[in-house]
């Protein structure tokens, strides 16, 4: 991954790094980053597209096609409603996928607070425990979620 010098040549850090800390990512695009780049250091679809990168550059940093074209469809930058929920909402009711979401890069967060899902559908939809962490819920919902898809799974086995 590439490394950037951040503010004094002694001080570097990842893309990770500077996602993390919430960089401004029109900076990252002046410094040159690709969509893929930002995409492997994990900004969505939406986020990506807000910095001024094209449907092009999405695509080829390997986001799904009909994900990209309705987010572009979707999305406003001249509209304070258009945000993450908003999208998230506009998606899933043109029958995206809770997977194609979390593909499209969005967060456990902010499907929670967008969908009001469960942690078992988002566990279901391949979050892993530290994203429903992060997502707010409990460590007890958490685990309910991942045994009552391992019964479920037993389940199905047993009749199958």
């Amino acid at each position: 991954m590439k490394v950037v010098t951040f503010l004094s040549k002694s001080e570097h850090k990842s893309l990770k790094e500077l996602k993390d800390q919430g960089f401004e990512l029109n900076i990252l695009k002046a410094l040159n980053f690709t969509a893929e780049q930002l995409k492997d250091a994990g900004y969505s679809v939406f986020h990506i597209i807000q910095a001024g990168y094209n449907k092009d550059d999405l695509i080829a940093a390997g986001f799904e096609h009909n994900v990209v074209v309705n987010v572009f469809f979707f999305y406003d930058p001249n509209n304070s409603a258009s945000n993450a929920n908003a999208i998230i909402i506009a998606l899933k009711n043109r029958e995206h996928s809770f997977h194609d979401l979390r593909n499209a890069g969005f967060t456990a967060k902010e499907l929670r607070e967008a969908l009001d899902l469960s942690a078992c559908d988002l566990y279901k939809s391949g979050y892993r425990s530290s994203d429903l962490k992060d997502a707010g819920f409990s460590t007890i919902e958490i685990k309910y979620a991942k045994l009552s898809l391992s019964f479920k799974s037993a389940r199905a086995w047993l009749l199958g």
